[in-house]
C-alpha cells in the first residue's frame, strides 16, 4: 500500500464525504464548462459524470488493491503536506506546490482521498482551460465535434489519469500552463491573464522560465504583420546581446550555464543521482553545441516514447502503465502527422510544442521524468488532430501566420 494511504479507512463516512464532494465538484465542472467551453450542455454533463465516476473508482480500487505506480516523489509530497517537512528542495516545491497544495489540503479537511479527488478535478479544470487557449488561438474556428473528440481523447489519455489521482504537482501545472496559454494567445500584448499565468508556471517549475521569455518574445515579434522583416532582423541583431542575458540568468539562479559543456555536466549530474534505480537514460559527451545538435533527434524521440528502448536497453514489458502511455503518445502522434496538411499553418501553437519538447528533451535524464514531463506537450498535440480539416489550404505559409491568432 502507498504510505499515504495508511490511515484512509474505507468506511461509510469515508465514502459518504467523497461523494459529498463529487457532487460539489460536478456542479463545479458543469458551471466552468459555461464559461470555457461551446455549449453541449447535455454531452458536458454526460461527459463529467462519466469522468468523475471514473476517478472515483479507480481511487477507491487504488487504495485497496494498489495498480497505480508509486513515484518516489510522492512520500516526500506527502510528508510536506503533513508539516512533517518545512522545507523541500527545489524551491519551487516549498514556495509554489507549498502553498497551493496545502491550502486544497485544507479544504479537503486533511482527508487524503478527498486531496486526490480535488487534485483530479484540478487537472480536469487544467485541460478545460487548454482547449479554451485553442479556441482563443483559433478564432472560435472550431467545431462541438472537435470538442467532444478532445474531450474524449484528453480523457483516456493514460498518464492523465495516473497524474490525478497520485501526490504530484502535474495536476497544478497543468492547470497553470493552460492559463499562461491563453494570456499569450490573446490580442493584448500585456495582459493580467498572462501575467499571472507566466507567476504560476515558474513557481510550479522555475525552467519554464526560459520558456515563457521565449514564447513571449515571438508574441511581440508576430503578434503584428507590420514591419515583420524590421522585426526578425532587430532580434537577429539583438540575439548575441540575449543570449549573454540567458546565459547569465541561467548561470546565476538555474546553476546551468547555456553552452553544451554546462547543460552536459548537468544532465550528467541529475542522472547519476538516479542512477540506483535503473531508469536512467545513457550519459551525454557534448564539448561543442555540433555534438549536442548531433544527439537531439535521439534524446528527443527518447522523450516522447519512453519507456520504450530507444538510447538505451530497458524491458519496457515491466513497465506496463508507461508503455501503455506510449502506445497512446505513438497514436496521438500518427493521426497528429497524418492530419498535418490541414494543420500546418498553426505555426504559433507548433512552435510552442516545438520549445516544451526541445526544452525537456534536453533537460530528461530518467524514465519516470520523462513520461511526467511530456504531459504538458501531448494534451497541446491533442487539439491539433482534429481540427482545420474545412479549411482553405491554399493560404499563405509564410511567417505572417504568426499573426493570425492574436484576432479573438
Amino acid at each position: 500500500m502507498k504510505p499515504y494511504y495508511e490511515n484512509i479507512n474505507l468506511d461509510f463516512l469515508q465514502i459518504f464525504s467523497m461523494i459529498i464532494y463529487l457532487v460539489i465538484f460536478f456542479f463545479l465542472l458543469t458551471f466552468i464548462s459555461k464559461k470555457l467551453l461551446l455549449k453541449d450542455d447535455k454531452f458536458n454533463k454526460y461527459y463529467f459524470i462519466t469522468i468523475l465516476g471514473v476517478y472515483f473508482i479507480l481511487l477507491i480500487g487504488d487504495i485497496k488493491f494498489d495498480y497505480i505506480p508509486l513515484f518516489p516523489d510522492t512520500e516526500l509530497y506527502y510528508n510536506f503536506l503533513n508539516n512533517s517537512g518545512s522545507f523541500i528542495s527545489p524551491i519551487e516545491l516549498s514556495r509554489g506546490f507549498g502553498l497551493f497544495s496545502r491550502t486544497v489540503y485544507l479544504f479537503s479537511f486533511n482527508n487524503i482521498g478527498i486531496y486526490l479527488l480535488f487534485n483530479a478535478i484540478i487537472n480536469q479544470i487544467g485541460i478545460l482551460l487548454l482547449w479554451k487557449s485553442f479556441m482563443i488561438y483559433k478564432k472560435d474556428k472550431v467545431t462541438i465535434k472537435n470538442q467532444r473528440l478532445f474531450l474524449i481523447f484528453s480523457a483516456i489519455y493514460p498518464v492523465s489519469i495516473i497524474y490525478a489521482l497520485t501526490l504530484l504537482r502535474e495536476s497544478y501545472f497543468i492547470f497553470s500552463f493552460s492559463i499562461f496559454l491563453i494570456g499569450v494567445m490573446k490580442k493584448e500584448k500585456i495582459n493580467l491573464v498572462l501575467i499571472l499565468g507566466s507567476i504560476l508556471v515558474v513557481i510550479f517549475r522555475i525552467q519554464y522560465i526560459v520558456f515563457c521569455f521565449l514564447i513571449y518574445i515571438i508574441k511581440l515579434v508576430f503578434s503584428n504583420k507590420k514591419y515583420i522583416k524590421y522585426k526578425i532582423g532587430f532580434i537577429t541583431f539583438l540575439s548575441p546581446f540575449m543570449y549573454k542575458t540567458i546565459n547569465w540568468f541561467t548561470s546565476k539562479f538555474l546553476g546551468i550555464g547555456l553552452n553544451a559543456i554546462s547543460l552536459r555536466d548537468f544532465r550528467n549530474m541529475q542522472r547519476n543521482r538516479y542512477l540506483d534505480k535503473g531508469t536512467v537514460y545513457p550519459e551525454v559527451d557534448w564539448s561543442n553545441w555540433i555534438e549536442l545538435f548531433k544527439d537531439y533527434p535521439a534524446l528527443i524521440i527518447q522523450f516522447l516514447l519512453t519507456p520504450f528502448p530507444i538510447l538505451v536497453e530497458y524491458d519496457f514489458l515491466n513497465s506496463i502503465a508507461y508503455t501503455i502511455d506510449a502506445i497512446y503518445v505513438i497514436v496521438v502522434l500518427t493521426l497528429f502527422l497524418i492530419n498535418l496538411r490541414y494543420t500546418y499553418k498553426n505555426v504559433f501553437w507548433i512552435f510552442t510544442l516545438i520549445v516544451i519538447i526541445a526544452l525537456s528533451s534536453m533537460f530528461e535524464y530518467f524514465f519516470t521524468g520523462g513520461v511526467r514531463h511530456r504531459y504538458t506537450a501531448i494534451i497541446m498535440l491533442i487539439p491539433l488532430i482534429f481540427s482545420d480539416k474545412k479549411e482553405n489550404l491554399n493560404g499563405s505559409r509564410s511567417f505572417n501566420v504568426f499573426h493570425r491568432y492574436i484576432k479573438n
